[in-house]
């Protein structure tokens, strides 16, 4: 076998990076209230947090619509 190999840890590392990357958008566009609601409604603390993939997937999308339309407001 040639070249690196994914793994589902890796991938799940890859995905918590871009949520951050996400929230730290948003809180830089003027959406810090929205990003620290999202973070509520997903986690509680380090060891407890939403396992329902599906509410994950609609939040990132919510994410990615208002990092969009606030970029678009700054331009």
């Amino acid at each position: 076998m040639a070249g690196p190999v994914s793994s589902i840890r890796f991938e799940l590392l890859r995905e918590g990076i871009e949520d951050y990357e996400y929230l730290w958008l948003l809180k830089s566009l003027g959406e810090a209230e929205f990003a620290d609601t999202a973070v509520k409604s997903m986690v509680v603390d380090v060891s407890a947090f939403s396992r329902n993939v599906a509410e994950l997937f609609a939040l990132r999308e919510e994410m990615a619509e208002r990092i969009e339309a606030a970029s678009r407001k700054r331009h």
